[in-house]
């Protein structure tokens, strides 16, 4: 019983804590001006069949493939992109 009133609570803080935003401040989570380039990050772990990518001190993206660090943007990929944009 204690386990119910526990979990019940969890779940109503839960549902609350989702609720806290106005539908306008919801909807400008998603209209930020860094919406394109998280965009185009998706998009070049996608190009690499990637799941995740870190960054350096310098902010440059980069993953490791068989113990080689490749970078995320590569000429290749930012072809890619540009047709993709037009």
């Amino acid at each position: 019983m204690k386990h119910l009133i526990l979990f019940l609570v969890i779940l109503f803080l839960l549902l609350c804590s989702m609720l806290m935003y106005t539908e306008a401040e919801y909807n400008s989570l998603y209209d930020n001006p860094n919406r394109l380039a998280k965009q185009k990050t998706k998009a070049a772990m996608v190009y690499h069949g990637i799941l995740f990518a870190e960054s350096d001190a310098d902010g440059v993206l980069w993953f490791e493939r068989k113990g080689k660090v490749c970078l995320l943007f590569t000429k290749a990929f930012e072809k890619s992109w540009e047709r993709r944009q037009r």
